[in-house]
């Protein structure tokens, strides 16, 4: 235990040889350095703090993927296909989906890759009637049509050149695949022919 308060006045000083500042007596410290090493030896505990989960960054969905094409139903459009109007000896007008104007005398040729058997080449004149013309076909790992028409056509007139199927209007390959009809419209060179100025009808006078 610990001894009664001692007053500042019975503090003992002891100076060091030679004078200097007087130093505080070990008796007056001996107490307060129990105490603080009392004090000192039983630290504040603290609970224990549990470290938080990891987060982490979120896992990103999986990818799906690109979606399969859908395959189509219908047909579909003629692949690698070649259409000339030729005009003897040596004169070859390559056809295109817009209207081609083509000499009158000219003939016709189409050409494809691909083996369509159940094919005809027609020609069409402005009122949707079929132009009489010879027509020669040949099938084999590719395809050829030429058409030749019977008599010149008309000058500055609209013709339509189609390539269509022989059951239906859809074309069809070796395969089974089928494909849409393709046509190419033309435009005869040249003035067309005028009409003839209607015959006045004469009427016999009546005595």
């Amino acid at each position: 235990m610990i001894g009664p308060a001692r007053s500042l006045h019975n503090i003992h000083y002891q100076t060091h040889a030679g004078g200097g500042v007087p130093s505080i007596s070990r008796r007056f410290f001996a107490p307060l350095a129990a105490i603080f090493l009392l004090l000192g030896c039983s630290p504040e505990r603290t609970p224990p703090t549990t470290a938080p989960a990891p987060s982490g960054p979120t896992p990103a969905a999986a990818p799906s993927g690109p979606s399969a094409p859908i395959a189509p139903t219908g047909p579909v459009r003629l692949p690698s296909i070649v259409a000339e109007a030729r005009l003897p000896p040596a004169t070859v007008t390559p056809l295109d989906l817009a209207a081609t104007t083509v000499d009158p005398n000219g003939t016709f040729e189409l050409r494809s890759q691909l083996p369509l058997r159940a094919a005809r080449l027609v020609l069409l004149d402005a009122q949707d009637a079929m132009v009489p013309a010879t027509v020669d076909s040949e099938i084999g790992t590719s395809s050829r049509f030429t058409l030749v028409p019977l008599e010149p056509l008309r000058p500055g007139s609209r013709y339509l050149l189609r390539l269509e199927g022989l059951v239906s209007q859809a074309l069809q390959g070796g395969d089974g695949s089928t494909f849409e009809p393709v046509a190419f419209p033309l435009l005869t060179s040249g003035e067309p022919p005028q009409k003839p100025p209607p015959k006045k009808s004469s009427k016999k006078r009546s005595r």
